[in-house]
């Protein structure tokens, strides 16, 4: 992993890889745990690579006094906290680079 935006193809495929074959526990972790994790490089990749993004943290909106974790760049916000939430990582999916192209929609170059 080198913080890349290609790099969260990878990330994705072997997340794809571990949910099959219910690998997590191998690695001494749940599959929400894991997700957390992508949560979090998501949030590194995109303050790496886009100057004019940066670190959120907000009070979730029907929880108060719980808070959660985010990138943002203008008036966009990606909250990262669980992505779980976002489905981008339901192993039932075809399309398999969901993180890269959500990281392309919200904080690539020509954003």
């Amino acid at each position: 992993m080198d913080y890349s935006p290609d790099s969260l193809k990878s990330l994705e495929e072997a997340y794809f890889k571990l949910a099959e074959s219910a690998g997590f526990e191998d690695l001494g972790l749940t599959q929400q745990a894991f997700e957390s994790l992508i949560g979090v490089y998501f949030a590194a990749v995109v303050t790496r690579n886009d100057p004019n993004a940066r670190l959120v943290v907000e009070e979730f909106a029907f929880a108060p006094g719980k808070y959660e974790l985010g990138v943002a760049k203008g008036n966009t916000r990606v909250m990262v906290t669980s992505l779980q939430n976002l489905t981008l990582m339901q192993p039932h999916k075809k399309n398999r680079d969901r993180l890269y192209k959500m990281f392309q929609r919200y904080f690539g170059r020509d954003k």
